[in-house]
């Protein structure tokens, strides 16, 4: 029997090995053609275990035929441990070449708190207010607070009074520039064990 050169096929381990499940992830690989391989087409694919489906396009960010690959965030499931293969096939050839990656851990976001502000109400501009968030759950965490104000063109931007502190309240005046009769306030918190999972509430809650 002849052996038919295979191709020759590499995917990196992510490093460290634990990745977020509200980031993407990016898988790195690479396929060579065997010398003495011939010419024919190399065709790649992946698969995973357990498994995704791949033939799902909405659930990447990079065509899946590709030995570079991005995962979109929120696809993976926290908790789950994920060994990736990469697989290549020349044309006329009945082997394939392949790599896995080590297992892969997806760590997710912390569990979900609240978001109030204090006074109730007040006036645009005159009144100082207060955010505080609690209840979060997951270790030690990092917070965002603020609000969302109408931007240019009517969209909506965060205006952020507190930017990923271990605080969990911040004070400010109310702001003219809100997207409605009430200010929505917001806060996210990041997990600093977790690689950066973020979390995030909104409330609508003082009226101008």
């Amino acid at each position: 029997a002849v052996n038919d050169p295979v191709p020759v096929v590499n995917v990196a381990t992510p490093d460290p090995p634990t990745v977020s499940s509200t980031a993407p992830l990016r898988l790195r690989g690479s396929v060579k053609r065997a010398t003495g391989a011939g010419e024919g087409k190399i065709r790649v694919s992946w698969s995973s275990s357990p498994p995704l489906d791949f033939t799902d396009e909405s659930l990447f960010a990079t065509p899946v035929d590709s030995p570079q690959l991005t995962i979109k965030e929120n696809v993976l499931v926290p908790g789950e441990k994920y060994v990736f293969t990469l697989k290549a096939r020349q044309d006329g050839q009945s082997a394939d070449g392949f790599a896995s990656t080590g297992e892969v851990s997806v760590v997710g976001p912390p569990d979900l708190g609240v978001v109030s502000a204090t006074p109730a109400e007040g006036d645009a501009l005159d009144t100082a207010f207060t955010i505080k968030t609690e209840g979060w759950g997951g270790g030690s965490l990092r917070y965002t607070l603020g609000y969302v104000a109408s931007g240019a063109n009517g969209r909506e931007v965060d205006v952020k009074l507190l930017v990923r502190s271990s605080a969990t309240s911040v004070s400010g005046l109310l702001p003219a520039n809100v997207s409605s009769d009430f200010v929505r306030i917001f806060a996210v918190a990041e997990s600093a064990n977790a690689l950066g999972a973020t979390a995030r509430v909104d409330r609508k809650s003082t009226r101008l």
